[in-house]
């Protein structure tokens, strides 16, 4: 959640005040702000993303590697669980739902 705040909060500080950005409206210097402003953006977002995928890198690191002790099940003498799904039916379900969310983060009205 907070990866989605940290850029809204950047582009919102970055909005020229009304008045302000009229006049630079009448000069022609509008679309150098905007640009300004999207490009200042686009590195935040890219920070953000590159600073979540060390993040759950190093999640992984602690989980599989230095703690792997904390993670591991109990043995138990009991019956192994039926799986439920196939792994090819879990893969087709996970690809079809990515095509969905991509259609849906791309649809516009």
């Amino acid at each position: 959640m907070k990866a989605l705040v940290i850029p809204a909060a950047y582009f919102m500080s970055q909005r020229v005040q009304d008045d302000v950005y009229h006049i630079f409206m009448k000069s022609g210097q509008a679309g150098v702000i905007e640009e300004r402003c999207r490009a200042g953006l686009l590195i935040i977002s890219r920070g953000t993303a590159i600073v979540l995928l060390l993040v759950y890198i190093a999640y992984l690191f602690f989980q599989l590697k230095t703690h792997a002790y904390l993670f591991q099940a109990a043995e138990n003498d009991e019956e192994q669980e039926e799986l439920q799904m196939t792994p090819v039916v879990a893969g087709s379900a996970l690809l079809l739902v990515t095509v969905v969310t991509s259609f849906a983060a791309d649809y516009r009205e």
